[in-house]
């Protein structure tokens, strides 16, 4: 069985045989610059989410007892983190295997590291190489029928964005339309969100809609009766593939989509109501008002909560 254990950074090396490698380094030094070669840019980015963030805490590397070098660890999992981190220990390192350009973003994020420097690293450690095959394997290779990792796929990260506190404009509309019973449950599973906020990103296709938004929050005058038959019937030709993200991948097709839907599926925005709402409400403010002092344009703010109570937003929007 493994055991877990923090070890100084100064004592891990990093893995000469390492799958991402094509030829074996023949050394530690040339082994960074061989990572840092075929990494590039998305090196300097890991190394700003450790200067940042600090090492991931849930993802230890996996380490084995370096032959005939006590007290040292051959990283087998996590080389890119090793590499990273000497990078930002000692910038040269990578002179001459990345560009110059690179090189100036990784000193500059030295001296950021240097304020905070990672010493040691919680590891998971095995005796033997084998041991270890299999959990490698599997964290690169794919979902394996649901042994391996399971990715987000674009609906998961929105609502992991939501429930975090961020306003995720597109899933305010998929609410009002469920909340509504105009979309089923197994039906909005099937909506490609991303298609979807490509869409609702348009001002143009907002306006046909009945729609504005303000700070990421969709917000309507209009009926909703009225503005849930557009925000249907492309929600629908989005669910039933009717429409595909190569068709309205660029400006021009998604103006021309919404163009040519019929004048009956879409709201009559000649007949504002005078007040300005937002579209969707939060569930977990229906039975109490906020207290006065909320953000307005938060999912908790005031406006959700007169919006459920069929209050007018006169006095809380501008």
């Amino acid at each position: 069985m493994p055991t877990h254990k923090p070890i100084p950074i100064v004592d891990l090396l990093i893995d000469t045989l390492n799958p991402r490698l094509e030829d074996e380094p023949s050394s530690q030094r040339k082994a960074v610059q061989a990572v840092a070669t075929l990494q590039k840019e998305k090196l300097a980015t890991l190394a700003e989410d450790i200067v940042q963030h600090g090492v991931n805490p849930s993802d230890s590397p996996i380490v084995i007892p370096a032959p005939k070098q006590p007290g040292r660890y051959i990283v087998l999992e996590g080389n890119r983190r090793l590499s990273a981190l000497r990078a930002l220990e000692n910038p040269d390192l990578i002179v001459g295997a990345v560009e110059e350009k690179l090189v100036r973003r990784f000193r500059k994020l030295n001296e950021r590291y240097q304020k905070n420097a990672i010493v040691d690293i919680d590891c998971v450690v095995f005796e033997e190489r084998t041991e270890a095959d299999h959990w490698i394997e599997l964290r690169h290779t794919g979902e394996n029928e649901g042994a391996g990792i399971v990715r987000w796929g674009a609906l998961e990260s929105a609502r992991f964005k939501q429930r975090r506190g961020e306003k995720v404009y597109y899933l305010q509309a998929l609410d009002f339309l469920e909340e509504r019973g105009d979309l089923s449950s197994e039906e909005r599973q099937n909506v490609p969100v991303s298609s979807l906020e490509r869409l609702l990103s348009n001002p143009d296709i907002r306006a046909k809609l009945g729609l504005e938004m303000k700070d990421r929050i969709l917000y309507t005058q209009f009926d909703e009766d009225e503005v849930a038959k557009g925000l249907s019937y492309i929600v629908q030709d989005l669910a039933t593939r009717r429409i595909r993200t190569g068709d309205i991948y660029n400006k021009e097709d998604r103006i021309k989509y919404i163009n040519q839907i019929d004048e009956e599926n879409l709201p009559d925005t000649s007949k504002p109501t005078g007040d300005l709402r937002p579209l969707a409400a939060s569930s977990e403010d229906k039975e109490t008002p906020p207290q006065a002092g909320s953000v307005r344009d938060s999912f908790q703010g005031v406006a959700y909560w007169k919006l459920t109570h069929r209050v007018s937003m006169k006095s809380t929007v501008n």
